[in-house]
């Protein structure tokens, strides 16, 4: 930032015409706001919103607009760039209505109202001022046409040099020509981020031997095989992996069933079937029963739940199964759980709540090249590419993120195949899984409903996972001859 200030003051003082942008941590936060319905005014608005004393809010100015074809005003309200953008959101009414929040879509291209040029505003300009009517050099308010002049004989446009219109009307032909130009330009951006993130996911996808990695193969040396006497010879009987896939009848006998073990745990190729239901309340023990029932007729191995209601008070076991479980201590309703069969091996880690995600994402692990992940539930974000009939900010922010962190976090977005709301007919319930998972089962590249008792319908699909066996015969270790590496090959 001290050289940006210090190469702006250098320009300025050489009298060198120039522009800028405004850094991104400077920026004003936009938000639009609709649903206020009345004669009501900017400051109206304003001192509501004051009085309400939100933390990390600035209001630094509000306007007044109409978008397309909307009966009813709406407003455009500007935040300070160290105020908090979802501490104003989370308000649902003003003024005695209930009014709803939007991001601010800008679709038109940008024109200086200084020097009439685009792709720039006239706070970041310092390239002189240019008449809206004239060819002439004037101060702004000093031209010699009046606001009222109609006379298009008089009127000459400095963007594209001819007379008949101002330099901001919208369909100036250099206008169109540069905003044609600009669009076209964002195309071939978009489409060479979606190649490159479709790229990454075949690769992902492709590399399936994945279990027992590390994100890193270290560098080729030659290796002297060298026997170790200093090993227990209990530990001696571990065979090749071709000799226990097609049999040899040299194995001790008092080892074989530490082989089956080894098989049990390590399956050539295995898959996880796995569903995700929002049951809206397992406390009565009809609700138990019609879940059991639900894992046990559709054989899943693992059931994500949400919306138990349940409390510390209660105690629930399932035949074959185990049942990990939150609840929500500060009110009713809310609650996770995981019913999962007991014959799998798992890991329970328990985390207390934290409204700071970022920081149980950095606990966890999540990202790490090593681990993968699956996070399922009512997201409550409403949008238009998951099968919405309209976008709301949960989603747009949701999109936005996925968007942004898909390649760095290796994140991606599983949506319904149907409606998972079907009394308003939305589609809430998301999936983010690992890219790196394959989901063997989809269709339409969509996860598939099930019918359940409940306001939401269950989710469904099977996780394969492909694992290479590579049993290591421990009495050989690997004695590395470094001056007869070649290390430039």
């Amino acid at each position: 930032m001290t050289a940006y200030n210090a190469l702006k003051n250098r320009l300025d003082n050489s009298k060198i015409k120039f522009y800028t942008y405004t850094p991104k941590h400077l920026k004003l936060k936009n938000t639009v706001l609709k649903g206020v319905i009345g004669d009501f005014t900017i400051k109206d608005i304003k001192l509501d919103i004051e009085a309400m004393n939100l933390p990390n809010v600035k209001i630094e100015k509000i306007t007044k607009v109409n978008f397309g074809k909307s009966k009813f005003p709406n407003f455009i309200v500007q935040l300070s760039h160290d105020s908090e953008l979802s501490s104003l959101t989370k308000i649902k009414t003003i003024l005695h209505q209930v009014v709803r929040w939007e991001p601010l879509r800008k679709s038109q291209t940008y024109q200086c109202r200084n020097c009439q040029r685009i792709n720039h505003t006239s706070s970041n300009c310092f390239l002189g001022y240019r008449c809206v009517k004239c060819d002439q050099p004037n101060e702004p308010g000093q031209c010699a046409l009046s606001q009222d002049c109609t006379d298009k004989s008089k009127i000459y446009c400095v963007k594209c040099e001819e007379l008949g219109h101002p330099a901001l009307y919208r369909s100036c032909p250099y206008l169109k020509l540069a905003s044609k130009v600009l669009k076209n330009i964002s195309e071939r951006r978009a489409t060479k981020l979606t190649k490159i993130k479709e790229t990454l996911l075949v690769n992902s996808s492709n590399n399936q031997n994945f279990i027992g990695k590390t994100a890193y193969e270290r560098p080729r040396m030659n290796t002297v095989n060298k026997p170790r006497d200093d090993i227990p010879s209990t530990n001696r009987w571990i065979p090749r992996s071709n000799e226990i896939l097609f049999g040899d009848n040299n194995i001790p006998p008092e080892h074989s069933n530490k082989i089956n073990i080894i098989f049990d745990c390590l399956n050539i190729n295995y898959s996880l079937k796995i569903a995700a239901i929002n049951v809206n309340s397992i406390v009565s023990l009809n609700k138990r029963n019609e879940l059991l029932n639900f894992a046990e007729t559709h054989n899943f191995d693992i059931v994500l739940i949400g919306e138990t209601k349940l409390s510390e008070r209660h105690r629930i076991h399932f035949t074959n199964h185990d049942f990990i479980c939150t609840v929500r201590k500060s009110n009713k309703g809310g609650g996770t759980a995981i019913l999962i069969k007991s014959s799998l091996p798992y890991k329970t880690v328990h985390h207390p709540s934290c409204s700071d995600n970022v920081a149980i994402v950095e606990e966890l692990k999540l990202f790490h090249p090593c681990n993968y992940f699956l996070i399922s539930g009512d997201f409550n974000a409403k949008h238009t590419i998951w099968g919405n009939t309209y976008t709301r900010v949960k989603g747009w922010i949701l999109s936005n993120s996925i968007d942004a962190k898909c390649i760095t976090s290796r994140v991606k977005l599983y949506m319904p195949f149907s409606p998972t709301f079907p009394c308003t007919n939305l589609a809430i319930n998301l999936y983010l899984a690992d890219c790196r998972l394959n989901f063997t089962d989809l269709i339409d590249n969509k996860i598939k409903t099930l019918n359940y008792n409940s306001d939401h319908v269950a989710l469904s699909f099977t996780i394969s996972i492909i694992c290479e066996l590579n049993l290591i015969d421990p009495s050989i270790s690997h004695h590395f001859a470094f001056k007869k590496t070649k290390w430039h090959t």
